[in-house]
């Protein structure tokens, strides 16, 4: 039976052992009571029902609860890995007492721990790795100032094809075009375009929060017949800029270019029902087919944070009861500092700080040894 991690730190911290309910006295190993409750077996039941039974006689522990304490030390147990279990049922095969059934609980405490630790940290770089979130908008490294910085998209992304729509761009007329989606999943197909939001060369054109300033894409004039034009705007009343790009009869021509988006201004006339990102004017006496390719995005500057990352101290300390330690956190990666020890323990009664960017203050007031330890945290501006 498999358990999922997630679930393991919380189970090492409420199942933490109570040191004052031991005594050296012998424990028997019938590894009958409660052996099959709700079906679950281990090599070590025993010794859990030992803990239990040391647990209730000090914590007057309800039925439902020993079932609980029971399972949740089972599943623990059943949690680890291979290798992990055997080591446990090593360290049992030689107890004689209910100072070495803590000895073996501990190890399993500290087998949980680490394993939730491993997962903890693996979870947390894959959310440092994943894009930002979308309602916070894209952020980038820039000034405070007006500048603006480019985001490009991982290859082209085609968000408009006439003829795939089988309708060109008749003569003389304008459309209204999409060029970035504010969830992904929109589907660039509605547009003759290919792919969709959010993924694969379309995975940059996801903006949910602050909008874009302008596009960079190439465009595309083809099947064209007579001689004429192609202009590009923010598709508002005003048609203001220059051609994109121009062509004579028979011609099949291409440009990359910036255009202005505006989502919520008035609209061209003629152009659609419907304000889109920007437009694109057939300046010639003949349909024409266009073609839209998406590259990037100019977008106005945000503050960016750094980019951090955590350190798992792998090997920790057993701090003695009632004992202070100094605990060095590991090294960081090339390129980035340590900004913080962040103390680690699955004990209640344990006070920890941080005294300096890489060491842990650590204080065991408890009466028994603690297995402690001193992760990293470490950070650097992204992208260097």
């Amino acid at each position: 039976m498999k358990v999922r991690r997630g679930m393991l730190f919380a189970l090492a911290v409420a199942l933490t052992l109570s040191t004052q309910a031991l005594m050296a006295a012998p424990v028997a190993r019938d590894g009958q009571t409660g052996a099959t409750m709700r079906g679950l077996t281990t090599p070590i039941d025993w010794a859990i029902d030992a803990t239990i039974n040391m647990r209730t006689a000090v914590q007057k522990l309800a039925p439902a609860e020993i079932q609980l304490a029971r399972e949740q030390l089972q599943l623990r147990f059943l949690s680890l890995s291979a290798a992990q279990r055997d080591q446990i049922v090593a360290a049992t095969r030689n107890v004689q007492n209910e100072e070495g059934v803590l000895r073996a609980m501990q190890m399993l405490d500290a087998a949980v721990v680490a394993d939730a630790r491993n997962t903890a940290a693996d979870l947390r770089e894959k959310a440092l790795a994943a894009p930002a979130p979308e309602d916070k908008g894209v952020q980038k490294l820039g000034t405070n100032s007006s500048d603006l910085v480019f985001v490009g998209t991982p290859g082209p992304c085609r968000v408009a094809d006439t003829r795939v729509l089988g309708s060109k761009l008749a003569a003389n007329s304008a459309i209204q075009l999409y060029a970035y989606s504010s969830a992904a999943g929109f589907d660039w197909a509605s547009q003759g375009g290919s792919g969709i939001a959010g993924s694969g060369n379309c995975a940059g054109d996801v903006f949910a929060g602050a909008a874009p300033l302008y596009v960079v894409a190439t465009l595309t004039a083809t099947n064209t017949t007579s001689t004429g034009a192609l202009r590009a705007w923010d598709g508002t009343p005003a048609l203001t800029v220059g051609a994109a790009l121009a062509w004579v009869g028979g011609d099949m021509v291409s440009n990359t270019t910036v255009i202005p988006l505006n989502r919520t201004g008035a609209i061209f006339a003629g152009s659609g029902n419907l304000k889109k990102d920007f437009g694109v004017y057939n300046n010639s006496g003949a349909a024409i087919d266009v073609v839209v390719d998406v590259v990037g995005f100019f977008i106005n500057n945000t503050a960016t944070p750094l980019d951090c990352t955590a350190v798992v101290d792998t090997q920790g300390v057993s701090l003695g009861a009632g004992s202070t330690f100094l605990l060095t956190a590991p090294q960081c990666p090339a390129g980035y500092t340590a900004i913080m020890g962040q103390p680690q323990t699955g004990a209640f009664g344990v006070n920890a700080g941080t005294i300096r960017q890489n060491v842990c203050r650590i204080n065991n007031t408890t009466a028994s040894p603690v297995q402690v330890f001193c992760d990293a945290l470490c950070c650097r501006l992204p992208g260097l």
